[in-house]
């Protein structure tokens, strides 16, 4: 789950048309109304029940913050491939974002649940105006507490969390990945074009070419020198400087602090200019693309980008060109029309102001009728060229399902998951089994860190011991897994796991397996049984979601029903019921004893299924094949269904 603050793209608009174009995109007001938008709902202190009553409270309320540009704020969460949020779980999401914001429940908010994408997202409009008060809210380092509030509603709603989240379980701070140095990202714009274009931006070649040259340089005639021969030059700014690449500044800051002017010239001094003869021409830097496993698409694209720009040019020139005629065609016939009035002293006196008068309010029907007509015929052009086709729609446009699921799931991982345990801080040498330790000093000459590999992958971490806690790398590693449990029982006794469902299922196994105690509440560690199959019974969908269902909660509290329909799904999916038989057993399975979620089920179920067959359900299933003969016989079903699995797994690793 994500959370984000998108900006005002269009700064210089009144607060009466942000918010209006804000409630009309989230309402999907003329755009596919029946098929993007599921549920619309508002929170706070508001007067009125209807939506247009709504739309002018926010804007009077909002007009009131005379000394704010834009009082309104415009959030989004996002959830995971078949995480289905319910209504009540949105309007809690919304009560808990607004309460990490210091914004009470009086402070005006309208979000809305869409489900155009293969991720459902909930976007809010949060009025930081006080509707009694009317103080404005600080804003504050908002995206930090925003933060907070998704770790709550991770917590408190049992979402699975990302792997990179920025705080865990009562909003701690987690720790910086032992295995990821932190480094410099381009920002949010910056990012949003790469997403969109499939190209690396500016930012993203600055940090990666000019980063490691400002950070080896003696001085600034080194730096200016290597710098020019990639096309780049660092320059002076106001109390600033600027980092250009080609002919686009970028802030020096942006690549990293420490490329700063200020920390740059406490480094090598006083700033210097470039004082050569020769500086070279700026040199405009190579399209790269993002992901290499899509790059040989990326041309085909730009073609399409360039003819499509030329032609929207074009066109629009051609319509200012055309408008710009009329309407000084208008204007020079209502110059003839009022000079009328003067030729030969027709009028007079008061007959002339009036008829002055009524000629004005006439011409002024008429220019108001000619600026709707072409604003009609703006809004034409605008909706015959679209959008800009972004990469993504691009590959899907050109049929190359794989490369569009390979570029939007280009940073996916796993999970970051974590053994932790109460004492023995101090980190000390221990060794297990078939695993070697390598110690990691910090600059102080003390242990950092025991990293711990399997010895037939020396390179490769497998768990790394912290002092009171042992980050676990590779978690679908039966054998990883279980050398971190026991060196955590070894430890601590007790052991505490943190992580995904999957993890904490697995984790649930291995210690009732070989006696390793483990202090989470929600989990139900209890020894497996050696179920005989019973193979009279009927082998259906229905009996694979009833038993799975079972052996599930037999060993995990999981708290959330989406999630655990997840994991059903997925464990079908590995045990070789196909898609079409999933969603079945969903739709008549899943609503039972969860008629107050008021779900279209059938929607629900199909949904959870296409995910199981897609990019998220395709790395769960792949990681969890060494686990299919132990949920072939959870089904209790014979070797049809085994047979069914084996297929089911070559044909996943042809893809």
């Amino acid at each position: 789950m994500i959370v984000k603050h998108i900006g005002n793209p269009k700064s210089q608009s009144s607060k009466a048309s942000r918010i209006g174009s804000l409630l009309d995109y989230i309402a999907a007001d003329g755009h596919e109304a029946a098929e993007k938008t599921e549920h619309i709902a508002a929170c706070g202190n508001f007067l009125s029940d209807s939506t247009q009553g709504r739309r002018a409270e926010m804007i009077a309320l909002a007009e009131g913050a005379t000394r704010s540009k834009d009082p309104v704020d415009h959030w989004l969460l996002s959830w995971k491939e078949g995480e289905q949020p319910t209504y009540g779980q949105c309007r809690e999401a919304v009560d808990l974002l607004k309460k990490h914001l210091d914004m009470s429940g009086d402070h005006l908010a309208v979000y809305a649940l869409h489900r155009n994408t293969d991720n459902y997202h909930l976007h809010i409009v949060l009025n930081r105006v006080h509707p009694e008060t009317l103080r404005l809210s600080d804003k504050g380092w908002c995206i930090d507490r925003a933060h907070k509030a998704l770790a709550e509603i991770v917590q408190v709603q049992g979402w699975e969390a990302e792997q990179n989240a920025r705080y865990g379980d009562d909003n701690v701070k987690l720790p910086v990945s032992s295995q990821a140095a932190h480094k410099a990202n381009p920002g949010a714009r910056a990012r949003d074009y790469e997403n969109a274009t499939g190209e690396k931006s500016v930012e993203r070649i600055a940090i990666e070419m000019a980063a490691p040259i400002l950070r080896e340089v003696r001085s600034w005639s080194e730096a200016h020198e290597r710098l020019s021969r990639l096309g780049m030059r660092y320059e002076q700014k106001g109390s600033g400087a600027l980092l250009w690449v080609g002919d686009t500044a970028v802030k020096a800051s942006a690549i990293g602090r420490e490329f700063s002017r200020k920390w740059m010239e406490e480094r090598l001094g006083a700033f210097e200019a470039d004082n050569r003869l020769f500086k070279g021409n700026p040199v405009k830097p190579e399209v790269e693309p993002l992901n290499q496993d899509t790059s040989p698409k990326l041309a085909g694209y730009r073609v399409a980008l360039r003819q499509y720009c030329t032609e929207k040019y074009a066109a629009q020139t051609a319509q200012r060109t055309a408008h710009r005629t009329e309407r000084e065609k208008q204007l020079q016939g209502f110059r003839a029309e009022r000079t009328q009035l003067n030729i030969g002293a027709m009028w007079s006196g008061v007959a002339l102001n009036v008829a002055r008068s009524l000629l004005a309010a006439e011409q002024a029907k008429r220019r108001a009728a000619l600026a709707d007509r072409q604003k009609r015929q703006r809004d034409e052009l605008r909706k015959q060229f679209g959008h800009r086709m972004t990469y993504e729609e691009f590959l899907k446009a050109q049929g190359e399902e794989q490369l569009v699921e390979n570029w939007r799931y280009r940073r996916s991982a796993l999970q970051a998951a974590s053994i932790h345990g109460d004492g023995d801080a101090a980190l000390s040498r221990r060794d297990i089994r078939d695993f070697t330790a390598r110690v990691q000093f910090s600059a102080k000459e003390r242990i950092a860190a025991i990293h711990y590999h399997a010895n037939n992958a020396p390179g490769r971490v497998s768990f790394t011991d912290v002092g009171r806690r042992i980050d676990v790398w590779q978690q679908q590693d039966e054998a990883a897994v279980l050398a971190a449990l026991q060196l955590g029982a070894q430890k601590w006794g007790v052991v505490t796991v943190t992580g995904s469902n999957e993890f904490k299922y697995l984790c649930a196994n291995l210690a009732a397996q070989h006696g390793i105690r483990i202090g989470n509440p929600e989990l139900k560690v209890q020894p497996q049984r050696a179920d005989t199959p019973d193979t009279n019974a009927e082998l259906t969908p229905t009996n694979a979601y009833s038993r799975h269902k079972a052996d599930i909660q037999n060993r995990v509290a999981v708290r959330n029903a989406c999630q655990l329909d997840w994991m059903i799904a997925v464990r079908m999916r590995v045990t070789g019921h196909d898609q079409r038989a999933i969603a079945q057993a969903l739709e008549l399975q899943a609503p039972q004893g969860r008629a107050a979620e008021n779900r279209n089920w059938k929607n629900y179920a199909d949904r959870t299924a296409s995910a199981a067959f897609g990019p998220r359900g395709d790395r769960e299933a792949a990681r969890n094949w060494p686990r299919a003969a132990a949920w072939v016989l959870v089904e209790g079903c014979t070797k049809r269904r085994e047979r069914a699995a084996q297929i089911s797994r070559r044909q996943l690793i042809r893809l």
